[in-house]
């Protein structure tokens, strides 16, 4: 966290918080249960405080359902591209 707020990459602006999620298997709980814990993960290193996220865009991808992107962005294009942690089944 030092190393980053000298850097002068954290501060108080307000915030959006885009999220796409690719459970390995069907979700049991609500998808806005995954959003805490993510944001919690995220204080101190993309935020200082969660409090400044004042938009939160959040899609979950489960396997069972077909899916595809049109027209993906450079960030998410490069997300799918990258091999899924261990025990996770790529889906495409």
């Amino acid at each position: 966290m030092r190393e980053t707020d000298k850097l002068g990459f954290l501060d108080r602006r307000p915030l959006g918080l885009t999220v796409y999620y690719f459970p390995s298997a069907p979700m049991l709980g609500d998808i806005d249960n995954i959003m805490k814990p993510i944001m919690d993960a995220l204080v101190h290193v993309a935020y200082m405080d969660d409090n400044d996220v004042e938009r939160i865009v959040v899609q979950k991808f489960e396997p069972q359902v077909e899916w595809d992107f049109a027209n993906p962005g450079g960030q998410l294009t490069a997300a799918l591209d990258v091999a899924p942690p261990v025990g996770v089944h790529p889906r495409r």
